[in-house]
C-alpha cells in the first residue's frame, strides 16, 4: 500500500541566492521571573507598586481588578484568559480579588525600551490569550520547572518561549504601533521558532 500523499507547501525561488530576508536582532527579556498567584491573602491590595520591571499578567482562571496609573482594568478569565502588561514605573494594585480558585500567572522582566515587541503592545489594554500563545505559555512553565529541578540547558528554551510568548500576545490584541501582523513581525517570530527548534 502507498503512503498517503503529503500536501507540502509550495515555496517562491529566490530572487538571489546570496541576499535574504534581514533578521531582527534577538535581544529580548532579561533578568525573568515567573510565579503564580492562587488566592487573595497573596495580593497586598491596599499596597501600590512602582518598580524598573515590566510585569505581565496571564489571568487563566478567576477574575480581578488590577488599577495601573488610576485606571481600573478587569481581568475576568470565564470567557478566556486575559493577559495584561504593567510598564516599568506604573503604579499598580490589585482589588476586587476572590478569595480563591484563581490562577494568575506573572512574568517579571527586564528589557530596553525599545524593544520592538513590546512597542507594539498598546498601554494599558488587557487582550485575550489564544491557544497558540497559551501552549507557548505552558511549554515555558514546563522548562521553568526543568530549569529548577536542576535542568541548566533549559536556561535557554526559557529565553525563547519567554521572547515568543511575547511575540504571540503582541499579535493577539490592540497595537501600539502598526499592524500587529506586519511583515516584520511575522519575521521576527519565524526568528523564535527556528531558534526554538535548534534546541529541542
Amino acid at each position: 500500500m502507498s503512503d498517503p500523499v503529503v500536501e507540502y507547501p509550495q515555496l517562491p525561488e529566490p530572487a538571489s541566492y546570496f541576499h535574504g530576508v534581514q533578521l531582527p536582532e534577538l535581544n529580548g527579556v532579561a533578568n525573568l521571573l515567573l510565579f503564580l498567584r492562587r488566592r487573595l491573602n497573596s495580593y497586598p491590595q491596599s499596597m501600590p507598586h512602582s518598580h524598573h520591571r515590566f510585569v505581565l499578567i496571564v489571568a487563566c482562571r478567576g477574575s480581578g481588578t488590577v488599577s495601573v496609573d488610576g485606571q481600573l482594568f478587569d481581568l475576568d478569565a470565564e470567557e478566556g484568559a486575559q493577559a495584561l502588561l504593567i510598564y516599568p514605573k506604573q503604579l499598580h494594585y490589585y482589588l476586587n480579588m476572590p478569595e480563591n480558585d484563581i490562577w494568575w500567572l506573572y512574568m517579571t522582566f527586564e528589557a530596553a525600551d525599545d524593544l520592538p515587541v513590546l512597542r507594539r503592545f498598546a498601554r494599558n489594554a488587557p487582550r485575550p490569550v489564544h491557544a497558540e500563545a497559551l501552549q507557548t505559555m505552558y511549554k515555558l512553565l514546563g522548562c521553568w520547572l526543568a530549569w529548577h529541578h536542576g535542568e541548566k540547558h533549559a536556561v535557554h528554551k526559557i529565553a525563547l518561549l519567554a521572547n515568543l510568548l511575547l511575540e504571540e500576545l503582541a499579535a493577539d490584541g490592540p497595537s501600539g504601533i502598526g499592524d500587529a501582523m506586519s511583515t516584520t513581525v511575522r519575521e521576527e517570530k519565524l526568528v523564535w521558532f527556528e531558534r526554538l527548534n535548534h534546541i529541542i
